[in-house]
Protein backbone atom coordinates (compact mmCIF):
# COMPACT_ATOMS: atom_id res chain seq x y z
CA UNK A 1 0.00 0.00 0.00
CA UNK A 2 2.84 2.40 0.69
CA UNK A 3 3.97 2.17 -2.95
CA UNK A 4 0.70 3.82 -3.99
CA UNK A 5 0.72 6.53 -1.32
CA UNK A 6 -0.91 4.98 1.76
CA UNK A 7 0.54 5.40 5.23
CA UNK A 8 -0.40 4.21 8.69
CA UNK A 9 -2.80 6.73 10.17
CA UNK A 10 -3.98 5.22 13.42
CA UNK A 11 -4.88 2.14 15.39
CA UNK A 12 -7.94 0.72 17.06
CA UNK A 13 -7.82 -1.77 19.91
CA UNK A 14 -10.53 -4.34 20.63
CA UNK A 15 -10.95 -5.40 24.25
CA UNK A 16 -12.77 -8.34 25.85
CA UNK A 17 -13.20 -8.76 29.58
CA UNK A 18 -15.27 -11.17 31.69
CA UNK A 19 -18.13 -9.13 33.18
CA UNK A 20 -17.55 -10.70 36.60
CA UNK A 21 -14.05 -9.14 36.66
CA UNK A 22 -15.18 -5.56 36.15
CA UNK A 23 -15.75 -5.05 39.85
CA UNK A 24 -17.79 -2.40 41.62
CA UNK A 25 -16.53 1.16 41.78
CA UNK A 26 -19.70 2.37 43.49
CA UNK A 27 -22.57 4.38 42.08
CA UNK A 28 -22.11 8.03 43.03
CA UNK A 29 -24.80 9.11 40.54
CA UNK A 30 -27.95 7.44 39.20
CA UNK A 31 -27.98 5.55 35.90
CA UNK A 32 -31.20 5.65 33.91
CA UNK A 33 -32.41 4.18 30.64
CA UNK A 34 -32.61 6.67 27.79
CA UNK A 35 -35.05 5.98 24.97
CA UNK A 36 -33.53 6.00 21.48
CA UNK A 37 -35.95 8.79 20.55
CA UNK A 38 -34.22 10.93 23.21
CA UNK A 39 -30.67 10.29 22.03
CA UNK A 40 -30.25 14.01 21.27
CA UNK A 41 -29.64 14.28 25.05
CA UNK A 42 -26.31 12.53 24.45
CA UNK A 43 -24.92 15.04 21.97
CA UNK A 44 -23.63 17.68 24.45
CA UNK A 45 -22.01 14.92 26.52
CA UNK A 46 -20.23 13.47 23.49
CA UNK A 47 -19.15 16.89 22.20
CA UNK A 48 -17.56 17.77 25.54
CA UNK A 49 -15.78 14.42 25.67
CA UNK A 50 -14.53 14.71 22.06
CA UNK A 51 -13.21 18.26 22.52
CA UNK A 52 -10.99 17.10 25.40
CA UNK A 53 -9.43 14.12 23.59
CA UNK A 54 -7.47 13.45 20.42
CA UNK A 55 -8.81 11.49 17.47
CA UNK A 56 -12.56 11.66 18.04
CA UNK A 57 -14.76 12.76 15.18
CA UNK A 58 -17.58 15.24 14.83
CA UNK A 59 -20.41 12.76 14.30
CA UNK A 60 -23.00 13.26 11.60
CA UNK A 61 -26.44 11.60 11.63
CA UNK A 62 -25.10 8.56 9.76
CA UNK A 63 -22.40 7.92 12.35
CA UNK A 64 -24.90 8.16 15.21
CA UNK A 65 -27.18 5.71 13.39
CA UNK A 66 -24.32 3.26 12.86
CA UNK A 67 -23.56 3.28 16.60
CA UNK A 68 -27.16 2.99 17.76
CA UNK A 69 -28.50 0.62 15.13
CA UNK A 70 -26.15 -2.33 14.53
CA UNK A 71 -26.83 -4.84 11.77
CA UNK A 72 -28.51 -7.28 14.14
CA UNK A 73 -30.42 -6.86 17.36
CA UNK A 74 -31.21 -3.75 19.34
CA UNK A 75 -29.06 -1.47 21.45
CA UNK A 76 -29.93 -0.02 24.81
CA UNK A 77 -28.81 3.37 26.09
CA UNK A 78 -28.07 4.19 29.72
CA UNK A 79 -27.03 7.58 31.01
CA UNK A 80 -25.29 8.75 34.19
CA UNK A 81 -27.21 11.77 35.45
CA UNK A 82 -25.67 14.52 37.59
CA UNK A 83 -27.72 17.62 38.44
CA UNK A 84 -30.22 16.74 35.71
CA UNK A 85 -27.51 16.55 33.03
CA UNK A 86 -26.15 13.49 31.17
CA UNK A 87 -22.47 13.43 32.17
CA UNK A 88 -21.81 9.97 30.77
CA UNK A 89 -23.59 7.28 28.82
CA UNK A 90 -23.17 3.88 27.28
CA UNK A 91 -24.78 2.23 24.30
CA UNK A 92 -24.79 -1.54 24.72
CA UNK A 93 -25.77 -4.31 22.34
CA UNK A 94 -26.54 -7.72 23.78
CA UNK A 95 -24.96 -10.31 21.48
CA UNK A 96 -26.20 -13.86 21.76
CA UNK A 97 -23.59 -16.37 22.85
CA UNK A 98 -23.85 -19.85 24.20
CA UNK A 99 -24.99 -19.76 26.99
CA UNK A 100 -26.48 -16.33 27.60
CA UNK A 101 -25.10 -13.28 25.88
CA UNK A 102 -22.14 -10.93 25.65
CA UNK A 103 -22.24 -7.15 26.00
CA UNK A 104 -20.85 -5.17 23.08
CA UNK A 105 -20.29 -1.54 24.02
CA UNK A 106 -21.07 0.50 20.92
CA UNK A 107 -20.26 3.76 22.75
CA UNK A 108 -19.03 4.56 26.26
CA UNK A 109 -18.54 8.20 27.22
CA UNK A 110 -17.81 9.50 30.73
CA UNK A 111 -17.00 13.15 31.42
CA UNK A 112 -16.73 12.79 35.20
CA UNK A 113 -15.30 10.20 37.56
CA UNK A 114 -18.78 9.77 39.06
CA UNK A 115 -20.20 8.92 35.61
CA UNK A 116 -17.37 6.47 34.89
CA UNK A 117 -17.77 4.71 38.25
CA UNK A 118 -21.56 4.54 38.00
CA UNK A 119 -21.65 3.21 34.41
CA UNK A 120 -18.84 0.69 34.98
CA UNK A 121 -20.57 -0.58 38.14
CA UNK A 122 -23.85 -0.71 36.18
CA UNK A 123 -22.18 -3.09 33.68
CA UNK A 124 -20.88 -5.18 36.58
CA UNK A 125 -24.52 -5.74 37.51
CA UNK A 126 -24.89 -7.93 34.39
CA UNK A 127 -22.39 -10.49 35.74
CA UNK A 128 -25.00 -13.15 36.51
CA UNK A 129 -26.34 -13.07 32.94
CA UNK A 130 -23.58 -11.93 30.58
CA UNK A 131 -20.25 -13.66 29.97
CA UNK A 132 -18.04 -10.85 28.71
CA UNK A 133 -18.03 -7.20 27.79
CA UNK A 134 -16.36 -6.09 24.55
CA UNK A 135 -15.45 -2.64 23.29
CA UNK A 136 -13.18 -0.78 20.89
CA UNK A 137 -10.94 2.09 21.88
CA UNK A 138 -7.43 3.47 21.91
CA UNK A 139 -4.44 1.43 23.06
CA UNK A 140 -4.47 3.31 26.39
CA UNK A 141 -8.23 3.07 26.92
CA UNK A 142 -9.30 4.41 30.34
CA UNK A 143 -11.83 1.59 30.72
CA UNK A 144 -8.96 -0.88 31.06
CA UNK A 145 -7.62 1.19 33.94
CA UNK A 146 -11.07 1.44 35.57
CA UNK A 147 -11.08 -2.25 36.50
CA UNK A 148 -10.98 -2.91 40.24
CA UNK A 149 -8.30 -5.60 39.79
CA UNK A 150 -5.80 -5.53 36.94
CA UNK A 151 -5.52 -9.15 35.83
CA UNK A 152 -4.23 -9.57 32.28
CA UNK A 153 -4.71 -13.32 31.99
CA UNK A 154 -8.49 -13.03 31.74
CA UNK A 155 -8.76 -10.05 29.40
CA UNK A 156 -8.18 -10.01 25.67
CA UNK A 157 -6.67 -7.24 23.55
CA UNK A 158 -6.28 -7.03 19.78
CA UNK A 159 -4.97 -4.01 17.89
CA UNK A 160 -5.71 -3.17 14.26
CA UNK A 161 -3.93 -0.46 12.31
CA UNK A 162 -5.62 1.50 9.60
CA UNK A 163 -4.19 3.40 6.67
CA UNK A 164 -5.09 6.50 4.74
CA UNK A 165 -4.09 8.07 1.46
CA UNK A 166 -4.52 11.81 1.02
CA UNK A 167 -5.46 12.62 -2.56
CA UNK A 168 -5.96 16.38 -2.52
CA UNK A 169 -4.19 18.24 0.29
CA UNK A 170 -5.81 21.56 -0.63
Amino acid sequence: YRKVGYEQAGSLARYELPVAEIGSLGRPCPVEAIDSAERARLLPCYERFARERNGLLDRNAGMWTRIHEPFEGKTRIYGAIENGEVTGYLVVWQRNSNPGYDLDLRDFIANTQAALSSLWTFLYGYRSQASKVMWSGPANDPLQAARVEQRNESSSYRCERWMIRILDVA
